[in-house]
């Protein structure tokens, strides 16, 4: 049985050479690693090819919010 987690997607607005990344808070996705990847893809692809990550799940206080090196899953 796969237990659903939460996770974050971020636009990308810098990557750090660590793999981190600052970016701006766009949804929360419920599911596994690979369905919020996959979220991560397609709602890239309706965003011109944004770069899209997904996090570990952030506390947020509104959309647009932007987190500083935060881990890309």
């Amino acid at each position: 049985m796969v237990i659903p987690m939460t996770f974050s997607l971020l636009s990308v607005h810098r990557t750090h050479p660590d793999g981190k990344i600052d970016g701006a808070w766009m949804q929360d996705h419920i599911g596994t690693l690979e369905s919020a990847r996959k979220r991560a893809t397609d709602t890239s692809a309706l965003n011109s090819n944004m770069d899209i990550a997904v996090v570990p799940v952030v506390s947020f206080c509104g959309p647009g919010e932007v987190f500083h090196a935060v881990e890309r899953l």
